[in-house]
């Protein structure tokens, strides 16, 4: 059974009619020790383009010093709380969530995402149609496949996630205002 957390990203993407991420039992690596990306802490926004009323407020903190704390506010529903780290495959660097509220064997997605200056955080899915399922529990199966399938763009879904930094005015005590 998926985690809250899957269910809700899986959610939001089914929204905007598009793919859903690959979900596995096994990491795509373990914790490295790479420098906590620093830029991209703070508040961050995604507008639903297909319902400007539906807004994501995702809060990325530093967790240790490896991993990062993601706070992931949709609507009214409970906060999804995840675990977050690094992790790079033949240069190309990965990012592993979990749900920290999961119960049971953990699961993880998994993104590449890319800061456009200090304004826009835009998140892609490596997706479920890209990685055979039998993966999903393999784990050097996993990177042996994304290794090998590092430039084929099937790997990624066809779905991002483009969040906008918040604006001071836009967060109160720590979450979204609401007109």
């Amino acid at each position: 059974m998926r985690s809250l957390g899957v269910l809700l990203i899986t959610a939001v993407m089914a929204m905007t009619l598009s793919g859903c991420p690959f979900v596995s039992k096994v990491p795509l690596g373990q914790v490295q020790h790479h420098p906590l990306d620093v830029s991209v802490f703070g508040d961050w926004l995604w507008e639903n383009p297909q319902d400007k009323k539906q807004v994501v407020h995702a809060v990325v903190l530093p967790f240790n010093d490896t991993e990062y704390f993601v706070e992931w506010f949709d609507g009214d529903r409970a906060p999804l709380r995840l675990r977050a780290y690094r992790v790079d495959i033949d240069g190309q660097a990965y990012i592993n969530f979990n749900d920290l509220k999961a119960t049971g064997s953990p699961e993880y997605f998994f993104a590449k995402y890319e800061l456009s200056g200090d304004h826009q955080l835009t998140i892609r899915f490596i997706g479920e149609k890209g990685v055979p399922k039998g993966l999903a529990t393999d784990a050097k199966g996993l990177v042996d496949y994304v290794r090998t399938h590092l430039t084929d763009p099937s790997l990624e879904d066809d779905f991002s996630l483009a969040f906008r930094r918040a604006k001071p005015d836009e967060i109160v005590r720590g979450r979204l205002r609401r007109d």
